[in-house]
């Protein structure tokens, strides 16, 4: 290795590190929106398949209350146990 090229070599280096620290980070970043999205749509494939199946019963009298007190009707996925199916 020539000792005259060491400076552009270091100079390329430091530029290819921060180009692999910025793409890490916008990588890192945008993962977690990814598999957030990638869960919600199993989420609604797996409500679909239980529905099918006659699994997904709906939960009344439960609800969520808002910021300014309103309260809303939940939206969870309940899934009966055999004791309740025969119910």
């Amino acid at each position: 290795m020539d000792p005259g090229y060491l400076g552009e070599i270091l100079k390329h280096l430091e530029t290819q590190n921060e180009l692999l620290i910025t793409k890490a980070s916008e990588s890192v970043l945008q993962e977690p929106s990814n598999l957030q999205g990638e869960e919600e749509m199993m989420m609604r494939k797996y409500y679909a398949i239980m529905s099918e199946h006659g699994k997904v019963k709906k939960k009344h009298g439960y609800g969520n209350v808002s910021a300014d007190g309103e309260i809303e009707n939940s939206t969870a996925l309940v899934i009966p146990t055999s004791k309740e199916e025969n119910r």
